[in-house]
């Protein structure tokens, strides 16, 4: 065929065939999207059946209606594609409708050598004369059929049963209240409290305190339930469930580190008991007295406090070397105002470091604090021993019928428990040991400044095996669910409705303008037998205050001893049946009346 690309006979004849695509288009657009939202309805009410409207996955019911409207919209597609008119099909279209006469038909069908003879060009002519004016439109409409109304029928359907259709089936269900997300001031609320426990919780991450790697584990948790969504009532219950799991958790790391605690400090008083009557009488001089009578009280705190202060000793015996170095290597290079100073310097750092005897004593202190810590290793090893011959012998017994396997394992638990505070005890008093070691060794090889750095290893170990750290963090911990908990628990109380407290009812408001919150202080007692002991009491005169000689005491022992005869004049017994016990009492201890002599009457 000959046709130009551009005659009226092909425009037309491909109108045509667009305009008849775009009715079987939307002819099947209709029909599928009536059978897609069909399907859809039939789904809406069978997913009752399967899923709670409660469930999080209720959401499906939206994604089978997308779903469904996605794949009906593709199989309209397809079905026009297959279904599109060829051009002679058009062609035949076209002469049906405008009366041609099969002219456009058979223009079409010419081959090539027909269309060039004279009788074809005369057809051709006469068929792109005929059609040139035609209004293909007019002929060819594209309209929606009146089976269209299908699809909105069935979409008002869908709205209608997606408001109102929530079977119950005989299962006894409140109505679910509006999600927390409807509710801005609540959700507002939740937000606001989440922000201030994540500031806080982010402000304390700056405070270095020990922390075990359960604890690590448990505060992972509360970050990841702070993040968390709390846009449903679902997602708020789902949290404060876990919150009482956090509770639990923290109150019993809480008191196994107690009871840790509580074990090594025994454990530490035995160091007193591990050593040698001659270095016993050695520590209660040196420079490390303090810090041995610490640890041999229990008290871990004022240890590592001492265990600092020998550390500054030891550092500024490093600073006072460099500044003799200084000094011995001048050369004539400082001014006598620079070495004056260097010297002062020095004075200053001599005197607040160690003498040779100090550093000597100190040596001794440490080699002896060593072998009472390896000495008390030595012990835990035994006992862990001991543990493992209970452990075994509890199997025997269940083997044979003595004990059930209830008690089996509860009792074994119990040794599991007391074992790993055994096994924590001994790495704690190896590592204790073998610091000590290090700072002995650097101190006799001069470097001082390496052992002032093993002291604070040593004092940081004491604060980790304290556990006062950790249990402020858990401390903290346990506030931080607490308060979150109370005001996931306020968001769903506070709801209008079925399942909330309602209008007029609960506690009242706070004040926009009130300062409340919370504020945390630590008050440390440092127990010491060097410090002022002062009674004070609530009789007249002055309390007493500090130690005082017998002399200046003397008015008041007097006041109290005139006070103390006409006590019981003052203090009566009101109670009956006490009063009669207490006249019993003294008559009983009243010696018996002599016998008065007989007088005779007078007549």
């Amino acid at each position: 065929m000959a046709l130009s690309t551009a005659s009226p006979l092909q425009r037309q004849v491909a109108r045509v065939r667009r305009r008849l695509f775009l009715q079987t288009l939307v002819r099947s657009l209709v029909w599928s999207w009536f059978g897609a939202l069909t399907l859809t309805a039939v789904w809406f009410l069978v997913q009752p059946l399967l899923i709670d409207d409660r469930h999080p996955l209720n959401w499906i019911r939206w994604a089978v209606l997308g779903g469904a409207a996605l794949v009906g919209t593709g199989v309209a597609v397809a079905i026009a594609v297959m279904r599109r008119a060829s051009s002679v099909q058009a062609a035949l279209a076209l002469d049906e409708q405008f009366r041609l006469k099969e002219r456009v038909t058979t223009s079409l069908m010419l081959r090539p050598d027909e269309a060039a003879s004279s009788a074809g060009a005369a057809l051709l002519a006469d068929a792109n004369q005929r059609v040139e004016p035609l209004r293909v439109g007019d002929r060819f409409p594209v309209r929606i059929p009146w089976t269209g109304v299908l699809a909105p029928a069935v979409g008002i359907l869908l709205v209608l049963l997606a408001i109102f259709y929530h079977p119950d089936f005989g299962q006894a269900r409140t109505a679910t209240p509006p999600a927390v997300a409807n509710n801005d001031a609540m959700k507002a609320e939740i937000d606001k409290v989440r922000q201030q426990l994540q500031a806080k919780r982010e402000a304390n991450k700056d405070v270095e305190r020990p922390k075990s790697a359960e604890l690590k584990k448990i505060e992972a948790e509360i970050d990841k339930m702070l993040s968390n969504p709390h846009e449903t009532k679902d997602q708020v219950r789902e949290d404060i469930k876990k919150g009482d799991e956090l509770l639990d958790d923290l109150k019993k790391q809480d008191k196994e580190q107690a009871d840790r605690a509580r074990a090594l400090k025994e454990q530490l008083q035995q160091l007193e008991r591990a050593q040698k009557k001659d270095d016993l009488a050695k520590n209660e001089v040196g420079p490390a007295k303090d810090m041995k009578k610490a640890l041999s009280q229990g008290d871990l705190a004022k240890a590592k406090k001492e265990a600092n202060e020998l550390a500054k000793k030891l550092q500024n015996e490093e600073e006072a070397d460099e500044l003799r170095k200084k000094l011995n290597d001048d050369n004539g290079k400082l001014t006598p105002e620079e070495k004056q100073e260097l010297q002062d310097e020095l004075k200053k750092k001599e005197e607040a470091g160690l003498t040779k005897e100090d550093r000597q004593k100190l040596e001794e202190q440490f080699k002896d604090l060593e072998d009472a810590a390896e000495e008390l290793t030595k012990k835990d090893e035994d006992e862990e021993k001991k543990l493992d011959e209970e452990a075994e012998e509890l199997e025997k017994q269940a083997k044979n019928g003595e004990i059930d396997q209830d008690q089996l394992q509860r009792e074994k638990q119990k040794l599991e428990r007391f074992k790993g505070q055994l096994q924590r005890q001994k790495r704690d008093l190896k590592e204790f040991a073998q610091k000590l070691k290090d700072a002995q060794q650097a101190m006799k090889e001069g470097k001082d400044g390496e052992a002032a750095q093993k002291l604070k290893e040593i004092a940081d170990q004491l604060a980790e095996m304290d556990g006062d750290g950790e249990r402020v963090a858990i401390l903290q911990a346990m506030r931080q669910v607490q308060q979150m908990k109370k005001a996931l628990s306020q968001a769903l109380a506070k709801q209008d409705g079925p399942g909330g407290k309602g209008q007029g009812s609960g506690s009242r408001p706070e004040s926009a303008d009130a300062k409340t919150g919370e504020e945390e202080h630590q008050v440390h007692s440092d127990p010491d037998d060097k410090a002022r002991l002062q009674i004070v009491d609530h009789v007249p005169g002055d309390g007493f205050k500090g130690p005082r000689k017998p002399a200046e005491m003397t008015d008041e022992i007097r006041r109290a001893a005139q006070e103390g005869a006409a006590a019981s004049e003052r203090e009566r017994l009101t109670d009956k049946a006490t009063a009669e016990m207490a006249r019993g009492f003294f008559e009983k201890m009243r010696p018996p009346d002599k016998d008065d002599k007989k007088v005779t009457p007078k007549s």
